[in-house]
């Protein structure tokens, strides 16, 4: 569910830190055992983990959020209220420290909302009008996506939005290093529900949103790579000048 030190996503990192499952190694190997199943499911529906594996054996007791679907060399397990990967909502909530985000988790309905740090309110007027709430709305609208399409480095899919309200894509936050468009205009993104990608819309419609993997010095380094492949290439054309006058 995460990766080695040098990739390690720190936001991802102090989500699972404050979620209460078992880090082996310390660091990025998570461990789950069947009872954190059973007290714990909205932390997994929320990171879209839809199948799991167990041992078969007699004595085996499923976790009551999980349906048993086969029984191969390890029974197989499904998750029927598995959050979409990506998903409109109108149900907005803000928080401050992950613990917060944690505790909004366990006590909602199962049904995806947005929860969204106050820092990141900062520099989104719109949005702090609409995320004023303590708890996600009972009657809030929920939507998922649809027509994804995944590259190597882009994920894009379309969906529809009830009205005003944030598009959240399940995906490792990354700040600056992701260029998004909405139906074709590029905009800007946010962190939401602890580690994860969100954008505003300000009105009802039908949206295509597309994300990107720009980091935010690769155009740089792009033009001094080229800087130094044209220095390179004009030092070889005077040796080569140099040569010919002897």
């Amino acid at each position: 569910m995460d990766g080695p030190d040098p990739i390690l996503n720190k936001h991802y990192r102090g989500l699972m830190d404050v979620s209460g499952v078992w880090l082996i190694f310390g660091s990025w190997r998570v461990w789950v055992v069947a009872n954190q199943l059973a007290l714990e499911p909205l932390l997994f529906n929320m990171l879209n983990v839809r199948y799991y594996l167990g041992y078969m054996g007699p004595n085996v007791t499923p976790a009551p959020s999980l349906k048993k679907i086969a029984s191969l060399d390890l029974d197989v397990y499904e998750s029927e209220h598995v959050w979409p990967r990506a998903f409109f909502t109108d149900g907005l909530v803000t928080y401050e420290h992950e613990t917060e985000f944690i505790d909004l988790l366990k006590k909602s309905d199962g049904t995806p909302f947005a929860g969204i740090p106050k820092e990141e309110l900062n520099n989104q007027t719109e949005l702090a009008k609409l995320a004023g709430t303590s708890m996600p709305p009972s009657n809030r609208k929920t939507t998922p996506a649809t027509d994804y399409v995944f590259t190597n480095n882009t994920t894009s899919f379309k969906i529809n939005a009830a009205g005003p309200g944030v598009i959240v894509l399940t995906e490792a936050y990354v700040p600056e290093d992701f260029q998004v468009r909405l139906n074709g205009k590029r905009t800007n993104y946010f962190r939401v529900n602890s580690a994860f990608k969100g954008l505003f819309v300000q009105d009802a419609g039908s949206y295509v949103v597309s994300y990107a993997y720009w980091p935010r010095y690769l155009t740089l380094s792009l033009w001094l790579a080229g800087a130094g492949v044209a220095a390179f290439l004009g030092w070889v054309s005077l040796l080569l000048k140099a040569e010919s006058y002897k």
